[in-house]
């Protein structure tokens, strides 16, 4: 037994919750982060772009911990969608031992889904972990500080974003590298595999709070839930990829969809959301994409 499993056992034990069947058969199509490219879906396997686009999703995605004071911590997983550097006195760094003099703070801003947030509060307990790719974690690097935008009209939305700080000076650059790169690479396959109805979903999340893992599967159906313009839909998608709890606000790639935007709220991608009552899809957050 690796050490996940015994890390989820222990979990699991101490809050007393019961792993169901479904749950444990799911683990076994989590994938580590450094075995991805040996079980990538075969069809897809020589298809250099699709490799390092995944390889991106994965350098952007982040773990989310939220203190609950005496019942623990909630899990969660969000995406590096926007980072940017300011200067000033007043950090969101409270404890910050600069803050009543000029200096320079990380801006980092990361997307995930509303029940995992819901507050103000809760935005300023989460510690963003990034890297948390092995058993051990490193330290967080970023703490959340403002509750920015939400999706919460309806159960189907469950979208949100919230802004983070670290005085890792060095992130701006390596982070803005990575969104750089992915959003060429999903134009690239964009317009590779348009019109061939690929269905390939790629989520990337962290189960049970624990190492970063890598599921595929197939979407199965597209509900349109909203005209936001005359041109672009709200929707969000149903599929086969294997999911459990933690995994709520994992970024979704669906190969093939028509982005309106890459990083900006009126084009924002999906986030995992939740699973339907038999366990047996799962459903993606409120996404936008150009009317087909």
């Amino acid at each position: 037994m690796d050490f996940f499993k015994r890390l989820m056992n222990r979990v699991f034990s101490f809050f007393g919750i019961k792993q169901t069947k479904t749950c444990q058969e799911k683990h076994q199509h989590f994938i580590g982060v450094q075995d991805v490219v040996d079980r990538f879906p075969e069809e897809y396997k020589t298809d250099e772009d699709l490799l390092n686009l995944v390889k991106h999703m994965c350098d952007l995605t982040v773990h989310i911990q939220i203190s609950k004071g005496e019942s623990g911590f909630l899990h969660g997983t969000g995406f590096i969608q926007r980072v940017r550097t300011e200067r000033g006195i007043k950090c969101p760094d409270r404890n910050c031992s600069l803050r009543e003099k000029s200096h320079a703070w990380v801006v980092v801003t990361v997307t995930t889904v509303y029940h995992v947030v819901e507050t103000q509060g809760n935005a300023e307990l989460a510690e963003i972990t990034l890297n948390f790719d092995q058993d051990v974690p490193p330290s967080p690097s970023c703490r959340g500080c403002k509750l920015l935008e939400s999706d919460k009209e309806t159960d189907h939305y469950d979208w949100c974003a919230v802004e983070c700080e670290s005085h890792e000076l060095d992130l701006e650059e390596k982070l803005k590298s990575s969104i750089s790169s992915l959003e060429e690479l999903q134009r690239a396959t964009y317009e590779r595999y348009t019109g061939a109805d690929p269905r390939l979903v790629v989520v990337v999340g962290h189960p049970h709070g624990g190492p970063k893992k890598v599921t595929f599967g197939k979407w199965t159906k597209k509900d349109i839930l909203k005209e936001i313009r005359s041109n672009q839909d709200w929707c969000r998608y149903v599929h086969t990829s294997a999911t459990c709890p933690g995994s709520s606000g994992s970024p979704v790639f669906i190969l093939g969809q028509p982005l309106c935007g890459y990083g900006y709220w009126f084009g924002h991608p999906h986030n995992h959301s939740g699973r339907a009552p038999d366990d047996s899809l799962a459903f993606t957050s409120i996404g936008s994409e150009l009317s087909q």
